[in-house]
């Protein structure tokens, strides 16, 4: 019985550490302007945004950051995307998804966080 015990703890933990190691790449190309820093004055904060969602089968980590505001930007007719966080993480849900499917689901959660940013001039 402990030796079963000893057997999944492996197991799991090796599942655990292979899956946590992902070098990922984030990209945005978009006619108005991403940015990963603060605006310039001419900007004023509309929104400030967060977005989470769960991604399966991305075996090439490569997530397009515009693709997955886009609606927000269009929602609230911003100029600009300022601030932008992105947050990759390997959560329980992930975890169980990945262990049922013995790694193939290649599950994570990518969270996002933004300011939406509308030019001055633009604002009434």
């Amino acid at each position: 019985m402990k030796s079963k015990f000893k057997l999944l703890l492996i197991i799991l933990s090796t599942i655990f550490l292979i899956q946590g190691c992902t070098i990922s790449k984030f990209s945005g190309n978009n006619e108005i302007p991403l940015s990963f820093s603060q605006a310039g004055e001419e900007y004023v904060l509309i929104k400030h945004i967060k977005i989470k969602k769960v991604l399966n089968f991305q075996y090439k980590s490569s997530f397009d950051v515009n693709n997955l505001i886009k609606k927000e930007i269009t929602k609230h007719e911003a100029d600009a995307v300022n601030n932008i966080n992105v947050e990759l993480k390997f959560t329980a849900t992930n975890f169980f998804l990945d262990a049922i499917s013995l790694g193939i689901a290649y599950s994570r959660t990518i969270i996002i966080e933004a300011d939406l940013m509308k030019k001055k001039e633009n604002l009434f």
